[in-house]
């Protein structure tokens, strides 16, 4: 076993040293480290760091701006603008107007062209024609207008009839049931006799003489609520009468619809 041990140990200090990856060296000769080498330390960053780092390359930054004086020569004279020439001008705005009043003048004769054109159409039968259908067409327009303004009237006149109807329901709700002034005058009358002819505590009494107020206040309201029940009928009475004259309106624009297909026919 012995023997075995030590021709394992001869075997493998016989092993040649590169075939474990390191450099050769004899016996006794000692590995020179790099110069400098102990003394390289890899740096450490830390966020502090960073950011005093990051503020001091912000402030180099704004240092390192070139300035406007090396930007521009400062020492040359800056360029001076001329006025403008007020001859110039005044010349430009003379050929301006005198082109607009070219074409003015050759507006005007191309339009007197036309109006001629036009009255010599006027003259033919087929230019009368035209004439009479533009006359019939002018007439339809203006019965068309005339139709819309009796629209508006009968409008107006239908708000006025709501408003009538409201006041009027208003002021009957104020009215205890009395068809007529002269009923309320007779309650008036027979609470008066009632308070002059009755004994009645204080209290009664002076609920009897409000009461006796408040029909008198009454007859104003009967009053007027008589007043807008005649206004209303008066506003039916007329908005009826507009209805009518719509439908006649609508009679006349017909007949001129007629007469105008006919004249088109003819040209």
């Amino acid at each position: 076993r012995a023997g075995r041990s030590a021709h394992k140990q001869n075997h493998s200090l016989s092993l040649p040293k590169k075939t474990l990856g390191f450099p050769t060296m004899a016996e006794g000769e000692v590995q020179e480290e790099p110069v400098g080498a102990s003394e390289q330390e890899v740096p450490v960053e830390n966020q502090e760091g960073d950011t005093s780092n990051g503020a001091n390359r912000g402030r180099r930054g704004r240092e390192d701006q070139t300035p406007i004086e090396e930007l521009y020569d400062l020492t040359k004279p800056i360029p001076r603008v001329e006025r403008p020439s007020k001859d110039a001008y005044e010349k430009n705005l003379a050929d301006i107007n005198a082109a607009i009043d070219t074409y003015k003048e050759d507006r005007a004769k191309l339009q007197a062209k036309i109006d001629s054109a036009m009255d010599s159409g006027r003259n033919s039968e087929i230019g009368k024609e035209r004439e009479l259908l533009s006359g019939l067409r002018a007439k339809k327009g203006a019965l068309i207008d005339e139709k819309k303004a009796m629209r508006s009237e009968l409008d107006a006149t239908r708000d006025q009839a709501d408003k009538l109807a409201k006041d009027r329901k208003d002021a009957k709700s104020n009215i205890r049931g009395f068809n007529s002034i002269a009923e309320i005058d007779a309650e008036i009358a027979a609470l008066k006799n009632r308070q002059e002819t009755t004994s009645m505590s204080l209290q009664e009494e002076k609920r009897l003489i409000k009461d006796m107020d408040a029909l008198q206040a009454s007859k104003k309201v009967f009053a007027d609520m008589k007043s807008k029940e005649t206004n209303l009928e008066g506003v039916k009475e007329q908005r009826k009468a507009i209805q009518g004259n719509i439908v006649a309106k609508d009679k006349e624009i017909d007949e001129i619809q007629k007469l105008i297909e006919e004249k088109q026919g003819d040209i």
